[in-house]
């Protein structure tokens, strides 16, 4: 992303008049991942930064998020890892934020462990532990190892992995 006559700061990001957009990361173009962003929204953007610094960061090794201050005042937070962008936002139309009815958002393993360690550290960090417990399941596309979680503001997150 380039903006015209505004220079970007050393991480890549551009900023005018209070508002900040960052640089195409060059993971942005990789062809094998198939969504750019996933945003969730948030009533405590502390309580849910707490809680997706200690899941994203401990189980993805997802640095800290880039923290962005709207012009309107609305906080909201970028993890970016391996090509996708996952945000948590104050809902910029000052209504509560609420989770979508049927709405998932599943997170990409790489081992079943992977999907124990999800579980364990979003319950640890104030998730709730929904569903089933975490473990195998036989599905029509194979096995699947899955664990599913509630945040803090209610979003149903899954772990997912799928061996090869």
């Amino acid at each position: 992303m380039r903006l015209m006559g505004v220079a970007a700061d050393a991480h890549g990001r551009y900023g005018a008049a209070g508002a900040v957009a960052y640089a195409a990361h060059p993971r942005d173009q990789q062809d094998d991942v198939m969504l750019n962003h996933v945003m969730v929204g948030t009533n405590d953007i502390a309580r849910a930064r707490a809680f997706y610094d200690a899941v994203l960061g401990g189980v993805f090794s997802a640095p800290a998020p880039f923290v962005n201050q709207a012009v309107s005042g609305h906080t909201r937070l970028f993890y970016r890892h391996a090509g996708s962008t996952f945000c948590v936002s104050e809902p910029i139309n000052d209504e509560p934020a609420s989770p979508g009815n049927g709405a998932t958002i599943g997170f990409k393993c790489d081992s079943p462990e992977q999907v124990q360690h999800f579980h364990d550290i979003a319950v640890a960090a104030g998730g709730i532990s929904i569903e089933k417990p975490p473990g195998l399941r036989e599905s029509s596309m194979g096995p699947t190892w899955l664990a599913y979680v509630r945040d803090p503001d209610g979003n149903k997150l899954c772990a997912i992995y799928r061996p090869a």
